[in-house]
């Protein structure tokens, strides 16, 4: 048009999308994309008329209230299957996202399996490699949150999917989420649970169809497997006899790969394992079907031992990425701590892999292990009650989780392993295995604490505190520090009065442990003196701050080394006799009196 501006048509709003990022040249290839798998390609079968309906009803713009939100299920026409994981969920919601990508302006991939989880995941999207925004340093995790929200609400055309939903719990912290949302976006929920609220349309999930079952395997293993006449009708018999579970259709086709098997070859070595998983296998208790079961015993068997050991251990631990810096870390009875083990660890990964038991990032360091696959193999070893591989597991994780965690610098070691130390732990409880389980419970405490995660942070102090005291008596060293920790929790949280007898409790246990004059004696004394401080009680509080000062400087003289806590202390009382009334002449006065030595 003479006029200069530029008209042009369009059908949908995608289209629209397209067309607008054009006119600002930008570049949607660039776009922000933190999913985790690249796309299957071709060997993605029989569900294209699902990735229609998924886009049909994103599109729609004022569906049951709520704006564009979706949410995969799992059912089946058999009920063994119905609610099952590795059904195919999740990577029917990352193919839709590299389908149709051009449509959106951003590509975002959050793990929601727990209120916690999905907080920590909104966070996380801050990070220099998603969204790259300046809260990404901020020690809060609120901030991080409502950061993330903000730029939703504020940048058009993002699509999120937010996976494993599978707990009541998680479904609740997500519906809250999607009160947040404004029209901006898209949102695509995974989950095992059918049932949502009107403003999610829940869309159902089966199993592949037998066809397509049979066209994955045969693509799946075409340079591979030994080519047999015969071939298609193999196939179809393993695709029924797999149940056409996505998950377990891989499991097969990734060991008929490595060994080069016909078809009929893999079904006798599947078979072969049946009667050996029914020894173990609880149908009312697995909630899947025993297909799956077998299809990874049968790969199971196929491991190198080194790699079986490692999936025992890997199976006590969360389904989130793990570091491969974990594999450096020697693993106690098992022979990691000789020259050149770790490369054992690394080569046992690379076998995992090979038979798709586990997954590598393709952007970073990371692998993980599918919940049904660490499932199926807790159960395998633990059928016998022996705990001999969560114990192992337990140690691994918790000589990997060393650094201050109220060091934000140890912060990039102690975060990823997070979820998996909180997960051993959980199991090694629930085992009642004591030790080192008190330990990472507080450890972990004490990190989210740092974090601002208060309500993640509490029970797990709690726990700690409960182990240590039914193993070591209530009047334990340990016990204090556990007091310590969780007063500290309690008192940054405004609950002073609960947080104080506490503290006093840790006092006196220290006092009886160590004598009156010790340096831990000191700390807890610091602790109780500004607690009093802060709830207005300053007389009290002083005769506690001036022991803590004389504490520290009969160390000093005692050992001749100073201590790095004296001037921390000196500063504590200083203050505090200010706040008292003194001048500041009368301050230096005493202070110079008891603490020479930070004079000079």
């Amino acid at each position: 048009h003479n006029s200069g501006e530029h008209y042009k048509e369009f059908a949908s709003h995608h289209q629209l999308i397209r067309e607008v990022f054009f006119d600002l040249g930008l570049e949607l290839d660039l776009k922000v994309n933190n999913l985790p798998y690249k796309s299957l390609g071709t060997l993605f079968k029989g569900r294209e008329e699902f990735l229609e309906s998924i886009r049909t009803t994103l599109s729609r713009g004022d569906y049951r209230g709520h704006k564009r939100v979706a949410a995969i299920t799992s059912s089946a026409s058999a009920a063994t299957v119905h609610g099952l994981g590795g059904i195919g969920k999740t990577r029917t919601a990352i193919e839709f996202a590299h389908r149709y990508a051009d449509d959106y302006t951003a590509l975002l991939f959050v793990r929601a399996d727990s209120p916690e989880g999905l907080n920590a995941n909104l966070a996380a999207l801050c990070g220099p490699l998603v969204l790259d925004l300046a809260e990404k340093e901020a020690r809060e995790l609120e901030v991080q949150v409502a950061a993330a929200l903000q730029w939703l609400q504020a940048h058009p055309g993002w699509f999120l999917i937010l996976d494993n939903v599978d707990t009541e719990a998680a479904a609740v912290a997500v519906a809250a989420l999607l009160g947040k949302l404004s029209g901006a976006g898209q949102v695509l929920i995974t989950s095992r649970i059918g049932h949502w609220s009107g403003a999610v349309e829940s869309l159902a999930l089966d199993v592949l169809a037998v066809e397509d079952a049979v066209d994955f395997l045969l693509e799946r293993t075409v340079n591979r497997r030994r080519k047999q006449a015969d071939d298609a009708e193999q196939a179809r018999i393993l695709a029924v006899t797999l149940g056409q579970l996505a998950l377990a259709l891989e499991q097969a086709g990734a060991m008929i790969a490595v060994n080069r098997y016909t078809f009929a070859q893999y079904l006798q070595e599947w078979r072969s394992r049946h009667e050996r998983v029914l020894t173990w296998f609880n149908v009312r208790l697995m909630q899947y079907p025993t297909s799956v079961a077998v299809t990874w015993q049968t790969s199971f068997d196929q491991l190198t031992e080194p790699s079986r050991r490692l999936l025992h251990l890997l199976a006590w631990f969360a389904p989130d990425p793990i570091p491969e810096s974990l594999l450096d870390v020697p693993i106690a009875g098992m022979g990691t701590s000789e020259p050149g083990a770790s490369h054992d660890l690394h080569d046992a990964l690379t076998n995992l892999e090979a038979y798709s038991l586990v997954t590598r990032a393709d952007d970073a360091p990371t692998f993980a292990v599918h919940r049904l696959v660490q499932d199926v193999t807790r159960c395998s070893v633990e059928s016998d009650g022996d705990h001999h591989a969560l114990i192992t597991a337990l140690n691994w994780v918790n000589d990997a989780f060393v650094g201050y965690p109220q060091d934000v610098r140890t912060w990039p070691v102690l975060e990823p392993l997070a979820p998996h130390a909180q997960t051993c732990a959980q199991f090694a409880d629930d085992a009642g295995v004591s030790d080192p389980t008190s330990r990472l419970f507080s450890q972990l405490g004490m990190l989210y604490q740092s974090q601002a995660g208060y309500a993640e942070a509490e029970p797990l102090m709690r726990r700690a505190l409960s182990i240590d005291e039914a193993s070591y008596g209530k009047e334990h060293p340990d016990v204090a520090i556990d007091l310590n920790n969780l007063a500290a929790l309690l008192q940054a949280t405004n609950r002073l009065s609960e947080a104080e007898p506490l503290m006093r409790r840790a006092l006196s246990i220290d006092e009886a442990s160590y004598g009156k004059e010790h340096p831990n004696v000191a700390i807890r004394l610091n602790n109780l003196a500004q607690l009093l401080q802060a709830t207005n009680r300053i007389s009290e509080a002083e005769p506690y701050s001036r022991r803590v000062v004389e504490i520290f400087v009969q160390f000093a003289r005692t050992t001749g080394y100073p201590n790095p806590y004296l001037e921390v202390a000196v500063n504590n009382y200083g203050s505090l006799l200010e706040e008292m009334g003194h001048t500041q002449r009368e301050v230096v006065a005493i202070l110079r009196d008891i603490a020479p030595e930070v004079f000079g």
